[in-house]
């Protein structure tokens, strides 16, 4: 194999990577702490605390920032539809690329699912009929973890009551802050051995995505170079056959 073949075999593996993530996008969040919510072991009853609290070890506290950031695929096909012209939805299991995270900046609890850690996560895509009455556009993405002692989950919901943010349910190319009028995160922890369960909600203040990979001037050039070469390379043989 020649020197310009090996050029074009080394560009084209630095892009087939880029080229299979093109479909997977990211974004980073900032969200504002709003709420919690208890189950009372006593009295049965989901009780809403909207100052501080403490569960399993850990503070919350109304105001609290959280960041985190978030992925998913749109090449994915729904696992199931439902086709009312007015009321689209269509429901998708996640991808093994998709990953959902968050952090308390002030207390630095984290969590994390998808991308090899725990693949367990939902979602959801709603296209609604625009001025359809009680009804929005709607993208809800969930993931799961467990430990030994609790089952974690996390939520991530965008709306847009106008219903003109979706034209179909199909996991959407873009997230634009502008176009969204219900923007919100939440979490929930679930005893595994017990009844313990606690829950929280954010409103999410910031929303931007973070620039896909392009592929470097270099290995760009790598590509060029080698099928430049390869076709001179087999324009060669071509000659030397007819002579």
């Amino acid at each position: 194999m020649n020197v310009f073949a090996k050029l074009c075999i080394t560009g084209l593996a630095c892009l087939l990577p880029l080229a299979a993530q093109a479909s997977v996008l990211t974004f980073r969040y900032t969200a504002t702490l709003d709420y919690m919510v208890a189950l009372n072991p006593a009295t049965g009853n989901y009780e809403g605390v909207y100052d501080e609290t403490e569960f399993a070890g850990i503070s919350f506290k109304a105001g609290d920032l959280i960041s985190g950031t978030f992925r998913y695929d749109t090449a994915v096909t729904p696992d199931q539809e439902e086709a009312d012209p007015e009321y689209r939805t269509a429901y998708y299991v996640r991808s093994p690329a998709d990953f959902m995270n968050y952090r308390f900046e002030r207390t630095g609890y984290s969590f994390a699912a998808g991308a090899g850690l725990d693949p367990s996560g939902t979602a959801h895509v709603r296209d609604v009929a625009p001025g359809t009455q009680g009804r929005s556009d709607e993208l809800h993405l969930a993931m799961f973890n467990s430990d030994d002692q609790f089952e974690r989950s996390m939520f991530l919901e965008f709306g847009d009551h106008s219903g003109s943010m979706f034209n179909d349910t199909s996991m959407p190319a873009a997230l634009d802050l502008g176009q969204l009028d219900r923007l919100s995160m939440s979490g929930a922890f679930r005893g595994l051995n017990d009844d313990r369960w606690m829950g929280f909600g954010a409103q999410i203040t910031l929303l931007e995505q973070v620039s896909s990979d392009v592929p470097e001037p270099g290995s760009l050039l790598l590509l060029a170079a080698g099928a430049t070469g390869l076709l001179a390379s087999r324009r060669r043989k071509r000659t030397a056959l007819i002579r």
